[in-house]
C-alpha cells in the first residue's frame, strides 16, 4: 500500500483528523528531506518492525547495524537500540559506521538482578562501550506501577530490588566508564527517584529522562524534567494526548507538538543543564492507556499524594484534551506501520523546526 492511497482511506482519515499537523503534511505534494540531530528509540519503529519481520530470513529491523541503517535513511541523529547481541567485531564495526555518519548510539540493556547475573550485565556494557554508547538506558521496576502492584509494601519491595541492582551495576559501569541511565518508567515519583539517585551517588547512574511518564503518576511533567534533569544521561523526548475518560483519563504517545507537553520548555531548560545530552524520540504507535486516577486501586501504591497534585493534572488533561484518539490496535499491520511513518515524520519536522533539534 502506497502513502498516497493510504491517505484516501476511511480508516486513515479517522485517524489524522486529530492531528492538524499531520494532515498538513499528509496533502503535501512531495515532502521535504528533514533532517535532525534527534534520534530513534528502537520501540519507536514497533509496528514498522511487526509489518517487515521475517523469521525465515533473520530479517529484524531491531538488529542495531539494521537500524541503524534505517535511521540514517530517515535523516535522524542516532539510535538506542539493545546492543547485547554482538560481538566485539560487530559492536565496532557499528562503531565506526555511526561516525561515519555522524550519529551517536545509546544502548539498552537489564541491570543485574542478583550478583549472579553481575557477569551477564558486565558483557553488555563492554559491548556497549566497544559500540561507542554514550549512554546505556534500563529500567529497575517492572510495568506501570498502578497496574503492577496491589498494595504499598509490593511496590516498596520492587523498590529495594530496584536500588540492590543499582548497587550491583554501580562498579561495573564506573570501571567501564559506561553511563546506565535509569528510565522514570511509570514507576516512581518524582522525589521516591530524585532519592534514589542521591542515594547511589554515582557520576554513572543517572537518569534516563522521559518526558512523559511521570503524568501517569500525576506528576506535573515540566517539573519533573526540571528535577531530573541534573541527572539526566539520555532522553526520552515524547508528546502525550490526554483525555478524561470515567476512571481518570486517557493517554497517549502522539506527534511531538500534538500533545499536551511544553515541549519547547522542556528541551530548553535540559540544554541549558546538561547541553550534551541527546534526545531520542519514544513513540509508541497504539491504543491510548488508561490512567484510572478516579478509582481506589490507582492509589493502592500511592496513599501520600498531595490533593494539589492531582487537580493540577486533572485540570490540564480537561483543558488540553484531545479531540481524537486512534484506534490503532484495530488496524492491519501495514496501516499501523504506516501510521507510524507519519507519527515519525511530523515530530521530525517539529523536533528540526520548532525545538531546533538540527544537525
Amino acid at each position: 500500500m502506497n502513502r498516497r492511497h493510504f491517505f484516501k482511506t476511511g480508516a486513515a482519515a479517522s485517524l489524522l483528523a486529530g492531528y492538524p499537523r499531520i494532515a498538513t503534511i499528509a496533502n503535501a505534494k512531495e515532502e521535504s528531506r528533514v533532517t535532525t540531530s534527534m534520534g530513534l528509540v528502537i520501540y519507536t519503529r514497533k509496528r514498522l518492525r511487526e509489518a517487515t519481520r521475517d523469521r525465515a530470513s533473520g530479517y529484524d529491523l531491531y538488529h542495531p547495524a539494521t537500524f541503524l541503517e534505517h535511521c540514517h535513511t530517515l535523516g535522524v541523529g542516532g539510535i538506542q537500540a539493545e546492543l547485547s547481541r554482538l560481538d566485539e567485531s560487530a559492536a565496532e564495526k557499528l562503531r565506526q559506521q555511526a561516525q561515519d555518519y555522524s550519529m551517536y548510539i545509546e544502548g539498552i540493556t537489564r541491570p543485574p538482578k542478583d550478583a549472579g547475573d553481575i557477569g551477564r550485565f558486565r558483557k553488555d556494557i563492554s559491548i556497549a562501550r566497544r559500540a561507542g554508547a554514550l549512554a546505556v538506558r534500563t529500567t529497575i521496576i517492572p510495568g506501570r506501577r498502578y497496574e503492577q502492584f496491589q498494595t504499598l509494601d509490593q511496590f516498596k519491595a520492587a523498590e529495594k530490588r530496584g536500588e540492590s541492582m543499582l548497587k550491583l551495576a554501580a562498579p561495573v559501569v564506573e570501571q567501564l566508564q559506561v553511563p546506565l541511565a535509569v528510565e522514570n518508567h511509570k514507576d516512581q515519583r518524582v522525589d521516591e527517584r530524585v532519592g534514589l539517585m542521591k542515594r547511589i551517588d554515582s557520576k554513572f547512574i543517572g537518569v534516563c529522562l522521559d518526558t512523559g511518564n511521570n503524568l501517569a503518576l500525576v506528576d506535573d511533567p515540566l517539573a519533573a524534567v526540571e528535577a531530573f534533569a541534573p541527572w539526566a544521561h539520555s532522553v526520552h523526548l515524547k508528546d502525550q494526548g490526554v483525555k478524561p475518560y470515567e476512571e481518570g483519563f486517557l493517554l497517549a504517545d502522539v506527534p511531538l507538538g500534538e500533545g499536551c507537553l511544553p515541549l519547547e520548555s522542556i528541551v530548553s531548560h535540559v540544554r541549558r543543564v546538561k547541553p550534551d545530552v541527546r534526545f531520542s524520540l519514544e513513540m509508541i504507535t497504539r491504543d491510548p492507556l488508561k490512567v484510572p486516577c478516579l478509582t481506589p486501586e490507582y492509589w493502592a501504591t500511592m496513599p501520600h499524594v498531595p490533593g494539589a497534585d492531582v487537580a493540577k493534572v486533572l485540570s490540564m488533561v480537561r483543558e488540553r484534551s484531545s479531540e481524537i484518539f486512534s484506534p490503532v490496535d484495530a488496524l492491519s499491520l501495514a496501516d499501523r506501520a504506516e501510521l507510524e511513518n507519519r507519527h515519525i515524520e511530523i515530530s521530525k519536522h517539529y523536533a528540526a523546526e520548532t525545538l531546533k533539534l538540527t544537525r
